[in-house]
């Protein structure tokens, strides 16, 4: 099965996990299958683990984000947030700071819901060709129950 052709997008708001600007590990228009954080070990639903890196997988609609300030999430049992990033994309990987990561990775794959006609149309025409994929960088703190770190 070919990958769909990215449309790999810099964050507004931030750098790359290298520090640079507009320096990503895949290129605009290279095949490249955005699910591959999902070949690894399933930790919990939504949750994955590829050696060292973890990945927390949330689906948003449009809307739910617009309306959100921060994006909650749980890491070993305690609620953080980091500020929603100013796009969703289709697909958009955060690298989340500010955690004990024990050496390894955190990255928040936000991902957009897609309506019933979407869904329908994914299944008569197949993946769509061009996914908006965005990557940035964001610290977490602790979320709205007040935990500390």
């Amino acid at each position: 099965m070919p990958w769909p052709r990215v449309q790999k997008k810099p964050s507004i708001q931030t750098t790359g996990p290298s520090g640079d600007p507009g320096v990503w590990n895949v290129a605009d228009g290279m095949d490249f299958d955005p699910w591959y954080y999902q070949h690894g070990d399933r930790l919990d639903r939504g949750v994955y683990r590829a050696e060292e890196h973890a990945f927390i997988e949330q689906a948003w609609t449009q809307g739910e984000f617009d309306g959100a300030d921060r994006i909650e999430f749980l890491w070993h049992g305690r609620l953080w947030s980091i500020p929603r990033p100013d796009v969703l994309g289709d697909i958009h990987y955060v690298w989340v700071d500010g955690l004990d990561l024990g050496g390894g990775t955190l990255q928040l794959v936000l991902t957009r819901k897609r309506g019933w006609r979407e869904r329908v149309k994914g299944l008569l025409e197949g993946p769509d060709p061009d996914l908006e994929m965005w990557e940035s960088e964001a610290v977490a703190r602790p979320g709205s129950s007040g935990d500390d770190p």
